[in-house]
């Protein structure tokens, strides 16, 4: 006869769960339609209720990660949804498992994905493109263009629809609250991507453009 585990994948919450996970896995749309329907919400639930449960623990875990990745605004959902806890707590209620921890590794690096901003940043083929820098010493001569400012900020407005990154900021009143495209500032922009792209060389943004000197026709003030 079949064995408990291949019962245990056939159960209707099971079956569930990995339909969910085939549903948005991949599609940013999809994950986005799932997440505003709590669907990482009654995840993260199923989840907790499933104590003991390896199957349905690890059917969860992929569910989540399905929901998560590249997608910042359902990794926030999870966070405020308390996930991490409940992850562990998961993990706790099958000791010595090795499937179940690595579901749930996983699926916590998911949901934690936007704690490693700075090498998703590193890895991109726009930050390698500006992987040098052109000195300019006379900062009065270090204009960007239009069209620089703007590459940059569809550049981030993509990143961060990605990443759930919270703002680092030390000073900042939203320190360790998501970063949102709509209401990003020129102070989050510089932690989360000016500084990240420029200290290897240590040098300013409009040096690593590599432009050269460009004499600024206007200077616009935050």
């Amino acid at each position: 006869g079949r064995s408990r585990w291949h019962r245990a994948l056939e159960s209707p919450k099971a079956i569930a769960l990995r339909n969910l996970a085939e549903v948005v896995a991949g599609s940013s749309e999809n994950q986005g339609l799932a997440g505003v329907q709590d669907a990482v919400e009654l995840v993260v639930a199923t989840l907790q209720a499933a104590v003991r449960r390896e199957i349905v623990i690890c059917e969860a875990c992929e569910a989540l990660i399905a929901l998560v990745r590249l997608h910042a605004g359902n990794q926030a959902r999870a966070k405020r949804a308390d996930a991490r806890r409940i992850l562990a707590g998961a993990e706790e209620s099958v000791p010595g498992s090795e499937r179940v921890r690595d579901c749930v590794e996983r699926a916590r690096a998911a949901v934690d994905i936007g704690a490693t901003f700075r090498e998703r940043l590193a890895s991109t083929a726009f930050a390698r493109a500006l992987d040098k820098c052109t000195p300019v010493p006379d900062a009065a001569m270090r204009g960007v263009t239009l069209a620089d400012m703007e590459r940059v900020l569809e550049f981030n407005k993509e990143f961060l629809q990605q990443y759930d990154i919270e703002d680092p900021g030390e000073s900042s009143s939203t320190r360790g609250q998501s970063i949102r495209w709509d209401t990003l500032n020129m102070y989050q922009l510089k932690d989360v991507f000016v500084l990240p792209i420029t200290q290897t060389h240590r040098c300013s943004y409009a040096e690593i453009l590599g432009a050269g000197k460009q004499p600024p026709m206007w200077m616009v003030s935050h």
